[in-house]
């Protein structure tokens, strides 16, 4: 094989996976995640690590399934949260990726500007969570991500 197509091969390679490292850091899908545990009945993410445009997924698991949800930075600095699950496409099962600092849901294709999280196209809607900011935390209640675990 000639020296030049083993490096377009092995460029081509390293693409592929950082591409997927960058879908994984936005999100992993249903076992995806940072797994994370309330303490007192409240999950507290701290804030200070997100920039404008990040997005994570975090993971908690109870009675036997993985509920994965997103917490956003929009470009304003304002934070958006959903279940990693569509109303129309949750029972697909396969959530959302990040593609060119968009959200997009892995089911229809259909991609969000952060901004959008909440508002949703069409029929592909994110489940917002509804959650708080304090001293320089955000909170989510547990019960309000145990309700999602009918969407996993």
């Amino acid at each position: 094989m000639p020296a030049c197509d083993t490096i377009n091969i092995r460029t081509a390679l390293a693409a592929a996976f950082m591409a997927a490292l960058i879908l994984m850091g936005c999100s992993g899908g249903r076992s995806g995640g940072e797994r994370i545990k309330p303490v007192d009945g409240v999950f507290s993410i701290d804030t200070a690590g997100f920039a404008p445009g990040d997005v994570r997924s975090y993971r908690y698991d109870t009675g036997g399934k993985a509920v994965v949800f997103l917490v956003a930075r929009t470009r304003g600095g304002e934070f958006k949260t959903a279940f990693d699950a569509c109303v129309t496409c949750y029972p697909y099962k396969k959530g959302y990726g990040c593609r060119e600092g968009r959200v997009v849901c892995r089911q229809c294709g259909t991609a969000f500007e952060l901004d959008e999280l909440g508002a949703g196209k069409g029929n592909c809607i994110p489940i917002q969570i509804e959650h708080s900011l304090r001293d320089g935390k955000l909170m989510i209640d547990r019960a309000v991500i145990e309700e999602g675990v009918k969407l996993f």
